[in-house]
């Protein structure tokens, strides 16, 4: 049975009449009503904005920051029904099952709140890359619900955290090791392209 989900499902039902609304934009349905298929469109992207952000043809066009908001209740209303086999079965030998994206994602809301307040707290911050794979090992011990209420928290934090700094702290410029120098905005854009990217993910496996 599913548990309940403490503050973190107060703030997806808050968040819900404005999910409607942002999946309808999506997906380009009529405005007398909504679905909540993830958009399938993807736009061609120049080679600076890939390598800056790679998740950049997932966000197309769509605003950072509605994703962003979007994403904890669009994960929510994918998994609700979804039972532990479902959500533990690996759709082939070495991918990822719906828990251990949900795993990731809250993983990766550590590393990109890190990141943001860094970029901030720092005149030139470098970004420390980290290794997915590894740090996925001990997701076959942790629980789906777990991660979705961990990821939904502190993605509510990071969100917090992005409009209290505000717009003049878009162009702050950070150093990836890989990709080069971006901005604070580039990692909101990227937060928001990877959340659609694993969306997407989740989708086909519910």
């Amino acid at each position: 049975m599913r548990r309940p989900m403490g503050d973190t499902g107060a703030y997806i039902m808050v968040l819900t009449a404005r999910h409607r609304e942002f999946v309808r934009v999506l997906d380009g349905a009529s405005p007398r009503g909504f679905n909540y298929r993830l958009p399938r469109r993807t736009l061609e992207m120049s080679a600076p904005a890939t390598v800056l952000n790679p998740y950049a043809k997932f966000l197309g066009d769509a605003r950072p920051h509605d994703v962003l908001d979007m994403t904890p209740v669009t994960l929510s209303r994918l998994v609700h029904h979804s039972d532990t086999a479902k959500l533990t079965h690996a759709p082939a030998p070495g991918k990822w099952s719906i828990r251990d994206i949900l795993c990731h994602l809250a993983d990766c809301e550590i590393a990109f709140g890190f990141r943001l307040r860094q970029t901030i707290a720092e005149k030139l911050h470098h970004i420390q890359p980290f290794d997915q794979e590894a740090w996925s090992s001990a997701y076959p011990k942790l629980d789906a619900h777990d991660a979705l209420d961990t990821f939904a928290s502190l993605r509510r934090w990071n969100m917090l955290f992005i409009r209290a700094v505000g717009p003049a702290a878009e162009s702050k410029t950070v150093r990836h090791p890989e990709r080069g120098d971006m901005t604070f905005r580039t990692i909101v854009e990227t937060m928001a392209g990877h959340d659609i990217n694993h969306l997407r993910q989740i989708e086909n496996l519910v």
